[in-house]
């Protein structure tokens, strides 16, 4: 328990089910753990596709702006619309909820830091974020029916990423079918194997919906057979199926896969930081990775995982010499759990946040709520960005 109680505030644009997501709910969860008040303020959030904590009251949340600005103009201008809805729900905060918390974060957006700082707000450092290790231990239940539906004597290999093209999911794709175009492995053995693509994917979200079909395609190219999982749907995939896209996903499904699976390919390139890569290692599961942004911080190569150029050749081989046995599984699996649990443990995440708080709060004077004829002001001008891209298309 901290020695002070602070009232703090997330912002984050759109509270559904993502790495990004994920990290919020943890790190409000384990701040509220330390007796600190924790609201979480978002311009959307679909109580039918989120995170349990966000839906069952063990964190309050607060929508606000969802029907007032839409996500796109007429399919253009998504990034102008996730900016002007965040400048809203900033500006609802300070005018409803106005010197009501200590601290504020922000996440994703920084297009309101210029509106929170002339409320005399400082920007707290940035910290490497952990994960719950104990949502990663629990125990499926292998009579789901949302876990039956995975089962399959086939050797798995996963990738886990939203359904989003800087991803760059073809990647896993094309470097799963090297495997037999290449002659790396056996022809039985390739038919014995499957790749299953699981990821944040959101109906509403016109890119998710593309490109699933866009990586569907390319499977039917390379003559791969593919299957669709939706959300919701319990049919199961025939056995001939070989690529396998898990539209979003459950914890208990993410657990048994990080569990059953040979090894995880992670493709995106200069990724910021990856909270995939942790997920696995923690789970044994060795990792291949891009070898740029966050998985150079994050994998031991060659020790926790293997790092690799972004291409399908360097990926399929990396991926061929799991099978053969090249690269120890299991050995390079306990070596990656035993980096994550020392570096990447959400508790040590929390306490070095909390421990910062503090001292932020204690260097720093409260400041003052923005007031008067400024609150109209970048209100009216708010108002006014949104009415000239509104009918300007």
């Amino acid at each position: 328990m901290s020695s002070k109680a602070l009232k703090i505030a997330f912002v984050h644009p759109d509270l559904g089910i993502g790495g990004a997501e994920r990290l919020v709910v943890d790190a409000a969860t384990g701040l509220k753990s330390k007796g600190h008040k924790v609201v979480i303020y978002t311009s959307h959030h679909d109580r039918e596709h989120c995170f349990e904590e966000t839906r069952d009251g063990s964190l309050e949340v607060r929508v606000r702006g969802n029907s007032i600005i839409p996500r796109t103009f007429f399919g253009s201008f998504y990034i102008i619309c996730a900016i002007l809805r965040q400048l809203h729900l900033t500006t609802s905060l300070i005018l409803r909820d106005k010197d009501q918390f200590d601290v504020i974060f922000v996440d994703q957006l920084s297009a309101s830091i210029p509106l929170l700082r002339l409320t005399g707000a400082k920007v707290p450092q940035v910290l490497y974020p952990g994960i719950h290790f104990e949502a990663y231990d629990k125990k499926v239940d292998v009579d789901d029916i949302n876990i039956k539906i995975l089962e399959s004597s086939k050797m798995t290999i996963l990738s886990i990423n939203r359904f989003e093209r800087k991803k760059s999911i073809v990647l896993a794709i094309r470097a799963f079918a090297r495997l037999r175009d290449d002659n790396m492995i056996s022809e039985e053995q390739f038919l014995n194997m499957r790749l299953i693509i699981a990821g944040g994917y959101d109906h509403r979200v016109q890119e998710n919906v593309d490109h699933h079909k866009e990586l569907d395609r390319v499977a039917l190219r390379l003559e791969l057979q593919t299957f669709t999982i939706m959300p919701g749907s319990t049919k199961y995939p025939p056995e001939s199926a070989q690529i396998i896209f898990l539209c979003s996903f459950n914890e208990a499904q993410r657990t048994y896969l990080l569990s059953k699976s040979h090894c995880l390919l992670y493709t995106p390139s200069n990724e910021h930081f990856g909270i995939v890569p942790i997920e696995a290692m923690y789970a044994r599961l060795p990792v291949i990775a891009c070898k740029s942004g966050g998985p150079r911080e994050t994998i031991q190569n060659d020790i926790t995982g293997v790092l690799c150029s972004p291409t399908p050749l360097e990926f399929s081989e990396a991926i061929a010499e799991f099978i053969s046995g090249k690269h120890d599984r299991k050995v390079m699996g306990e070596h990656g759990r035993e980096h994550a649990q020392k570096n990447f443990s959400l508790t040590k995440f929390v306490n070095s946040l909390d421990l910062i708080l503090m001292k932020l709060v204690q260097d720093s004077p409260r400041p003052k709520p923005l007031q008067g004829p400024l609150i109209w002001f970048s209100t009216a001008i708010t108002l006014f960005v949104f009415l000239i891209y509104q009918y300007s298309y």
